[in-house]
C-alpha cells in the first residue's frame, strides 16, 4: 500500500462509537469494492484529490459557511481512514453532486484524525468528492466535531456524520447552527438516522427546490 493511502475499516471490525453494520444496503455493496480499492491498491486518484485547508479552530469553516450564506450548505465530517466514511462520501457525491449542478449548493468536507488518520490520508478520501462546490478540511483535533457533539446529542466528537443546512442558517459566535437534517454511521446515534444515501439525497434536494422553485 502506498503511503498516505486511507486504510478502510470494514465490517466486523471494532472500534469505539463507530458502526460496523453488515453490508444490508445496496449502496453499501456497490461501494465496498470502491473503498477497498483506496485502502489496498495505492493513492492512483489521489493525484487529481482537491486541495485542502489545515483547522487549528472553526474560524475558517465558520467564515466560509457564513459567506455562502443563501445556499444550501453541507458539511461532511469523516475520517479517510474509515470505510464506511469513504463509502458515504462516495456515495453521496454520486446520487446528490455529481447529479445536482445546482450553483446554490456549498458542500464543506472535513477529514479528521479517527482511526489513526493523518493529513497524508486526506488526498484518497478527498479524490472520491472532486465537486469544484466542495471545500475540504484537515482537522487533526476533531474541532469541528467537538462543536457539533451537543448540538447533535453525541456523546462523542461528531465524525461520519452528514449535515444539511437551509439557505438561511447562520454560524454566530462558538456556536454552530443546528443543521436542518443530518444523517450518521456510528453505534451512538439515534438508529433511525442511520445514513441512507438517496434518503440525505431527497432532502438536500427538497431544500434547493425551496430556493429555486423554477429549476
Amino acid at each position: 500500500m502506498g503511503r498516505g493511502c486511507p486504510v478502510a475499516v470494514l465490517a466486523g471490525s471494532s472500534v469505539p462509537g463507530f458502526v460496523t453494520r453488515p453490508l444490508r444496503f445496496a449502496w453499501h455493496r456497490r461501494a465496498a469494492s470502491l473503498a477497498m480499492t483506496i485502502a489496498l491498491g495505492g493513492c492512483a486518484r489521489a493525484t487529481s484529490a482537491p486541495d485542502h485547508g489545515i483547522l487549528t479552530s472553526t474560524g475558517p469553516l465558520q467564515a466560509a459557511f457564513n459567506a455562502d450564506s443563501g445556499k444550501v450548505r453541507a458539511i461532511f465530517l469523516a475520517s479517510p481512514t474509515c470505510g464506511y466514511c469513504l463509502r458515504g462520501a462516495a456515495e453521496l457525491y454520486r446520487m446528490w453532486l455529481a447529479r445536482d449542478s445546482s450553483p446554490t449548493i456549498a458542500v464543506y468536507v472535513v477529514w479528521s484524525s479517527q482511526l489513526g488518520a493523518t493529513e497524508a490520508n486526506v488526498s484518497g478520501g478527498a479524490s472520491l468528492v472532486p465537486d469544484p462546490r466542495a471545500r475540504h478540511y484537515w482537522d487533526a483535533d476533531k474541532i469541528v466535531g467537538a462543536a457539533f457533539d451537543s448540538i447533535l446529542s453525541l456523546p462523542v466528537p461528531a465524525w461520519d456524520t452528514w449535515m444539511l443546512f437551509a439557505p438561511t442558517a447562520a454560524w454566530r459566535g462558538r456556536t454552530p447552527p443546528a443543521p436542518a437534517w443530518w444523517e450518521h454511521q456510528l453505534n451512538v446515534g439515534p438508529p433511525e438516522r442511520h445514513l441512507d444515501p438517496a434518503r440525505f439525497t431527497a432532502h438536500a434536494e427538497s431544500l434547493d427546490h425551496a430556493l429555486n422553485p423554477l429549476r
